[in-house]
């Protein structure tokens, strides 16, 4: 990750001189932060029904973008919820099919307010000081370059929501890496 929170893939090493090896330029990936607002009876199943579907209403954002593929680089959640069991689950199945380990990052109640999302529950408004938990989460995990790419995703249970916060670099930020 640099310093903005961002995945990076890195050339390879390069020797320099008196033996140095410094590192070649970095490129950052397209990154996906999952926000998750979760109810304590939610489920695992429940996790990957709203990531498979979240991956199919991106898959035509990534295929616009001339950038690498996007991958998974956290998976954020309200303080409290980070040791959900469906989630400590959910994640342990999602990590092998991963390009790089993904952080799970628990986000304050606090942060919250700040992020601007698209959708706008009164209740969890009341609750949470946002209009919803997950797009506030992956925002605030996301970092302030980012943008909403996925806005909240109910789960048919109504035990989850997903939403989908992250970065692609533009056109002209691209290149082929090594």
């Amino acid at each position: 990750m640099n310093r903005t929170g961002q995945p990076q893939a890195h050339a390879p090493d390069t020797p320099g001189a008196a033996g140095a090896t410094p590192r070649a330029a970095v490129q950052p990936l397209p990154a996906w932060v999952l926000g998750l607002g979760l109810r304590e009876r939610a489920r695992p199943e429940t996790l990957q029904a709203l990531w498979l579907a979240a991956q199919q209403q991106l898959a035509a954002s990534v295929a616009a973008s001339p950038a690498l593929p996007a991958a998974v680089a956290a998976v954020a959640v309200l303080q409290g919820k980070e040791w959900h069991p469906a989630l400590r689950a959910w994640l342990a199945a999602l990590a092998p099919l991963n390009p790089f380990p993904v952080q799970l990052q628990a986000i304050a109640r606090a942060q919250l307010a700040a992020q601007p999302v698209a959708s706008h529950s009164p209740r969890i408004q009341a609750r949470y000081g946002t209009g919803c938990v997950a797009e506030a989460c992956a925002l605030a995990a996301a970092g302030p370059q980012a943008r909403l790419l996925l806005a909240r995703t109910l789960s048919p249970d109504r035990c989850a929501t997903l939403a989908v916060a992250g970065w692609l670099p533009l056109a002209s930020e691209t290149r082929k890496l090594p």
